[in-house]
């Protein structure tokens, strides 16, 4: 194939009852494609590309070196470079990652910049932003503005951030739940003990 060409593609249509969606999915077939372009409501089961865009649609798995998403949603992204905006994923995995009013349940990056987005699960080596929130926010350093997380681990902090729990506070809680749980495992051998 040459690189003009298009990759082969077949539609499937599910058909519903009135009361449900009629979803479009798409299968790519195979091809060394270097740019894959998805758009207007798309459901894609895979990708893998040099470069993938996707415009309000939907995927899988994408494998590729540059990701663009925009309004559009994927299970797990892998890649060089993401870039998303107004989307989301279940897992992005990449070595830079910008992320505009997006979400995702699992990020992990070397560079993270995020605006107005957030994560269950961030960790990167640099994260810059502002308006981020996060359940669990781990990094080399953190540059942000309005930061929102429950857990920070991070060597270098610069910029506004609100923590449920931070490393000393989260240490502390604990070393208090494992001396809880010992109590109640010793007072409750010593119940069967005596109960015997």
């Amino acid at each position: 194939m040459t690189e003009k060409e298009t990759p082969t593609v077949e539609r499937e249509i599910v058909e519903a009852d009135e009361s449900e969606v009629i979803e479009e999915v798409i299968e790519i077939e195979e091809t060394d494609a270097r740019e894959i372009a998805v758009v207007d409501g798309d459901t894609v089961e895979g990708l893998t590309a040099e470069t993938i865009h996707l415009t309000q649609s939907s995927a899988g798995t994408i494998e590729a070196t540059e990701v663009q998403m925009e309004q559009s949603g994927a299970q797990a992204v892998h890649a060089e470079q993401v870039e998303m905006r107004q989307s989301g994923a279940q897992m992005v995995e990449a070595s830079r990652v910008a992320m505009h009013q997006s979400g995702t349940l699992a990020l992990r990056a070397e560079q993270v910049s995020l605006e107005e987005s957030g994560a269950l699960i961030i960790t990167g080596g640099r994260v810059r932003g502002e308006g981020i929130r996060g359940a669990v926010l781990a990094g080399q350093e953190v540059q942000a503005k309005r930061v929102q997380a429950g857990l920070l681990f991070a060597r270098r902090v610069d910029g506004s951030v609100e923590t449920l729990l931070d490393q000393r506070s989260a240490l502390t809680l604990g070393i208090a739940l494992g001396l809880a749980l010992g109590l109640l495992s010793l007072v409750r051998a010593l119940l069967v003990r005596r109960n015997q």
